[in-house]
């Protein structure tokens, strides 16, 4: 790891976040990681389009980021998707938003953050956006003590009465501890005589406990050759298909270990049925099903299919075929990997293969039918008498299918349906998947009717 003094010059982890005209800028943010940026919530609110009151409250805008970095020498904008969302709450707490990068940077340092035991009286330095201007100015002064109404902020003094001090535009900027060699934190708020708070580094593990901390190191640029991209047909394109009663080698061979494989985690909102948790162990997440909806399961692979959005991209290295029915059907998250379970079969998908996570939902609006008989022709469905109608009630429980996308590729799509689950229950899967799944981790929503990021 290279220390990061000769780097707090022109520091390479600075993200600036432009509103979508990209004319004028929302504020700041920090790479923390090849893939995670750190900002304030307020800053993604601005670049949504909410007012300056309402920019960091509520839920998570269902809006795109795009972001750039402009000390790093890397063309952009590079598109970003919100992954955790603290608002911002009466007391002035909160206020964080991580953002995913839709591709690594590798070539950029990352911050290199430190929790010190002590800051005040440390020189600092910040580059920020005042009034919202493309060009980056610096702020430098002394780091006080702690401040807030619940003592989680840190205030910071710029220098003197001239030069730039902490102000609009400077909102989720990396801090630079000079002494302490290594990022503090980044900027939440400014006062009205050149001072400003920030959120220490303490502080926003606390709101986002997968913070990667180096302890003033940084993450080093890496040379690594991009993977290729996965197939992304888009609408209904399936040549074969499979379901939890028909045996997959039924179609083709499965790909030997090693091929690529996609998998999807799709909440549907169209299927009245029952979730269970089966195992509340804070390490690994379990559901399960006891009830066969064939007909249905490739309904709803049709329709992620025919959003165009794909996630879980997996190299797999333990494949099983499976025989026969596939229910009762469990879906676990544990330290090992991903596992589906059935009554004839399994199969297992290690971390060290696990490219990406991503949760999904389609929205709960019905579809139009027409959208749906396509589907159902896609993928070779004929529906029971009455069966259509109940496609349009709330959402039930996780259901496997995979499809070859192109016959003789060797290439799958596994998809698991997931209806919408209990506040305990989501908290369950994503604290599993938090803790298993490291940066693969990303969390979606949904808009309306079609599948988008969810914070």
């Amino acid at each position: 790891m290279a220390r990061s003094d000769h780097l707090a010059e022109r520091p390479p982890w600075l993200v600036r976040i432009p509103y979508p005209d990209g004319d004028r800028i929302a504020g700041a943010g920090m790479l923390v990681s090849r893939r995670f940026i750190v900002t304030c919530a307020h800053v993604v609110g601005l670049h949504a389009g909410r007012t300056a009151e309402a920019a960091g409250r509520g839920a998570a805008p269902a809006w795109p980021v795009s972001v750039e970095f402009p000390f790093a020498d890397l063309a952009g904008p590079h598109p970003a998707t919100i992954v955790h969302w603290a608002p911002l709450r009466d007391d002035g707490d909160g206020d964080v938003a991580v953002l995913r990068l839709e591709r690594p940077v590798r070539e950029v340092e990352s911050a290199p953050l430190m929790i010190p035991k002590q800051m005040r009286g440390h020189r600092f330095s910040v580059h920020g956006f005042p009034s919202g201007d493309r060009a980056a100015r610096e702020a430098a002064g002394t780091i006080r003590g702690a401040s807030g109404q619940s003592g989680n902020w840190v205030q910071v003094d710029a220098d003197g009465v001239t030069g730039w001090s902490v102000e609009h535009g400077f909102s989720g900027a990396p801090v630079y501890d000079h002494d302490a060699g290594a990022v503090v934190g980044i900027i939440a708020l400014m006062d009205r005589h050149r001072s400003g708070h920030l959120l220490p580094v303490r502080y926003l593990r606390e709101l986002w406990p997968r913070l990667p901390i180096r302890d003033g190191d940084c993450e080093p640029p890496e040379a690594e050759p991009e993977r290729p991209k996965a197939p992304r047909p888009r609408g209904p394109v399936f040549r074969q298909a499979w379901a939890g009663d028909e045996p997959l080698k039924k179609y083709t061979k499965l790909p030997e270990p090693g091929g690529m494989f996609i998998m999807v985690i799709v909440a549907a909102g169209l299927i009245l049925l029952a979730m269970v948790l089966q195992n509340e162990n804070p390490d690994s997440w379990t559901y399960s099903t006891d009830e066969d909806l064939r007909p249905l399961r490739l309904v709803f692979v049709g329709i992620a299919a025919a959003a165009g959005w794909y996630a879980w991209y997996l190299r797999v290295e333990e494949l099983k075929p499976l025989k026969g029915r596939m229910m009762p059907w469990s879906l676990t998250v544990d330290g090992e990997g991903v596992k589906t379970t059935g009554a004839n079969g399994n199969l297992h998908f290690p971390w060290a293969a696990i490219e990406s996570v991503v949760i999904a939902r389609i929205g709960a609006h019905p579809l139009k039918k027409k959208a749906l008989d396509d589907v159902f022709e896609a993928v070779h469905v004929k529906l029971r008498s009455g069966e259509d109608k109940a496609l349009r009630r709330p959402a039930g429980w996780p259901v496997p299918a995979a499809v070859e996308l192109k016959p003789g590729s060797a290439k799958w799509q596994v998809a698991c349906v997931l209806g919408p689950l209990e506040p305990p229950q989501r908290k369950a899967l994503l604290d599993a998947l938090s803790r298993h799944a490291g940066d693969r981790l990303v969390d979606t929503q949904t808009v309306g009717g079609k599948i988008s990021f969810w914070g």
